[in-house]
């Protein structure tokens, strides 16, 4: 059968920004168009960023904002979908605010019962957000 089509089976990727559409062009090379500049990217590039995705089947169920780290993760079905500790479920904003409050990580970290190191990225996860 022949089609014009010149792509065939798609699907979506994110990398937290924008949408891309994976498809197969009929020589069977795989392309990536960025759907919000309607432009393509390249692959191999761009698919680095998705690194940081956990994906069931073709559906993003988790992101992990903080340079892909496990610490911290983005889920729609936990805390309305604010970044969040990934073991405590404690929102990144209520640590980093406690630590401005209290002026020590180690005492947040006792206080919400969480590790250091999550309390750590939590903050420097806010530093580079009010950064951007």
């Amino acid at each position: 059968m022949h089609t014009d089509r010149p792509f065939s089976s798609g699907r979506f990727r994110t990398d937290g920004k924008t949408i891309f559409l994976e498809s197969l062009e009929a020589a069977g090379e795989p392309k990536l168009l960025d759907l919000k500049e309607k432009q393509y990217v390249f692959k191999q590039v761009v698919e680095q960023s998705f690194k940081d995705l956990d994906l069931e089947g073709d559906i993003v169920t988790r992101w992990r904002p903080y340079r892909g780290k496990d610490s911290i993760v983005v889920d729609p079905t936990r805390s309305f979908g604010q970044p969040v500790a990934s073991v405590s479920g404690v929102p990144t904003i209520v640590l980093a605010e406690a630590v401005k409050a209290e002026g020590s990580m180690s005492r947040v970290a006792a206080l919400y019962e969480v590790e250091k190191a999550v309390v750590h990225d939590a903050v420097k996860f806010h530093e580079e957000l009010m950064a951007a």
